[in-house]
């Protein structure tokens, strides 16, 4: 992503912001019109959604070197989802009219623009898979690998973790004692720890 940024023409560089965000804060606000491409100098950023049952259900995670806010600047009728820093972040944000500026001119970036709605529309197919096709164990496995991968998983809580995976407390526990019985995780001092992060993303991975 920097990579990208540095080869930015001056006049397209002149219009890039740089903000600062704490853990908690909302980068983007479900229902809010966005028009700007969100470059993550460093950070984790996690794009929720509340669905119509009033559940805060997590899409995807972005850390460093990953962009948010793409589908927006082709479509002013996309309206955002939440974008909730989970760890302090440093953002480089460009306006659409410049993005699409910067495309006509630059074949490399429009590449780069064209490798992120894959990512987006991906991640929202597996979002959307998860929900409708796959068994709670297979959700909750899932959503583990995800925050061990973007490792996350320190801000990962019961509560939290039941409500990504649309999950009851009472199977959220039972599926997670099986998980510890198998040696796959521990959960301790209110948080997770993954013992066998090969076998998890084994199996995460088999079901996706």
């Amino acid at each position: 992503m920097l990579e990208i940024i540095n080869t930015a023409p001056s006049h397209i560089k002149e219009h890039i912001i740089k903000e600062e965000f704490k853990k908690d804060d909302l980068i983007l606000v479900q229902g809010d019109i966005n028009e700007y491409l969100y470059f993550i100098q460093n950070g984790i950023i996690e794009i929720t959604t509340l669905s119509k049952q009033g559940l805060d259900l997590s899409i995807t995670t972005f850390t460093t070197d990953e962009s948010i806010g793409v589908l927006e600047i082709f479509n002013p009728e996309i309206h955002t989802q939440n974008a909730v820093v989970i760890e302090d972040c440093t953002i480089l944000k460009l306006h659409k009219k410049y993005v699409l500026r910067w495309m006509k001119e630059d074949f490399n970036f429009t590449l780069y623009v064209i490798k992120l709605l894959e990512v987006c529309f991906y991640d929202t197919s597996i979002f959307a898979r998860n929900l409708l096709s796959l068994k709670i164990e297979e959700r909750i496995i899932v959503s583990l690998d995800k925050h061990s991968t973007n490792k996350t998983l320190y801000s990962l809580t019961k509560n939290k973790l039941a409500t990504e995976t649309g999950t009851k407390t009472r199977s959220l526990n039972r599926v997670l004692k099986d998980l510890a019985n198998i040696g796959l995780l521990k959960y301790q001092n209110k948080r997770f720890i993954i013992l066998d992060k090969k076998l998890l993303s084994k199996k995460a991975m088999a079901l996706l």
